[in-house]
């Protein structure tokens, strides 16, 4: 799978745009599965970003345990981002929908001044997979269905 950003935490990421990628940020540590990409994530800030036509999730953010990492004042933090989800599913072998974001067993999470555009009628919780987090903070969140070339032509 290819990862745009397999970030090492703390990290800022400001005005980058992330296309044709499995995901476009990713920090990923998982109990169930055995898997280690990179140290615990904390401290991920990402701002001012675009993710166009991610396979999997325009952010992924996992811990085996909330306890995992050192206290921060936030384990991720998205402002002001646009995610492109495109049309038909992701990548077939997980949930078969790409998500904007996907955070699993983190403590303060803070989403604010997203815009999600989708080619189907998914809300903002089916495009945003918080999953066993504490402290979460939402924003403002608008979701934008545009139809796709291949809808317009049936």
């Amino acid at each position: 799978l290819k990862v745009a950003a397999l970030v090492r935490a703390p990290v800022e990421i400001v005005a980058c745009t992330f296309s044709g990628v499995a995901y476009g940020v990713h920090s990923f540590i998982s109990g169930t599965w055995g898997l280690i990409e990179g140290p615990p994530p904390h401290g991920i800030q990402v701002r001012d970003c675009r993710f166009e036509k991610t396979s999997l999730a325009g952010i992924s953010v996992s811990l085996p345990s909330r306890e995992a990492v050192p206290p921060s004042p936030f384990a991720l933090k998205v402002e002001n981002c646009e995610f492109n989800l495109g049309d038909g599913p992701g990548w077939p072998d997980f949930r078969g929908t790409r998500d904007a974001i996907a955070a699993q067993r983190l403590s303060g999470v803070v989403l604010r001044d997203l815009r999600l555009v989708t080619a189907d009628d998914r809300r903002a919780d089916d495009l945003i997979r918080i999953e066993d987090c504490e402290d979460v903070q939402k924003g403002t969140i608008v979701v934008e269905s545009r139809p796709t070339h291949r809808d317009i032509q049936k």
